[in-house]
């Protein structure tokens, strides 16, 4: 048995958010590596799915050694691997980007409410994961301009 504190509120209940939230996201990351027609888009998938993959072991384990209930969350059972595609190409990583953008704002709150050593490294390395990711799907998208860049202003030189 270790020293280590009880998980308090608000990181059992942000870790829950996280494992539902992942499973979903796994869930849906299967299904675009399955449907995937353009095999760079497949690869970025592929690598995601073996990044997240491990944490919702992880978090499994967090809960069970806490001795708290483990979520459900989104099982094989949630989503049929069969079903028609339904989007062009590019849609896929689009959608994972915006997913990349929403976790980084909700990796930055869970890290305030967490105090555990053990939780705050956890999301420590969800950012990195989620960062490395989101750059990924930019560049991709922007390879294949489906993701147009911001307007360019004219620089003033002087200060007013």
């Amino acid at each position: 048995m270790t020293n280590q504190p009880k998980m308090s509120s608000t990181e059992l209940g942000s870790l829950w958010l996280t494992y539902n939230k992942k499973t979903l996201i796994l869930r849906m990351v299967e299904y675009f590596i399955e449907k995937a027609d353009d095999k760079e888009a497949k690869n970025l998938m592929s690598g995601l799915w073996e990044q997240l993959h491990p944490k919702v072991i992880e978090m499994k384990s967090m809960f069970e050694n806490e001795g708290a209930a483990c979520p459900e969350g989104f099982t094989k059972e949630d989503v049929n691997l069969e079903a028609p595609k339904l989007w062009g190409n590019g849609f896929d990583i689009m959608f994972s980007r915006v997913l990349k953008e929403i976790s980084t704002g909700l990796y930055a709150l869970h890290l305030t409410i967490s105090y555990r050593e053990d939780i705050v490294n956890f999301y420590k390395q969800l950012t990195e994961i989620t960062e490395t990711y989101y750059n990924l799907f930019t560049q991709y998208l922007l390879k294949k301009s489906l993701l147009p860049r911001p307007n360019y202003v004219n620089i003033s030189q002087l200060v007013s």
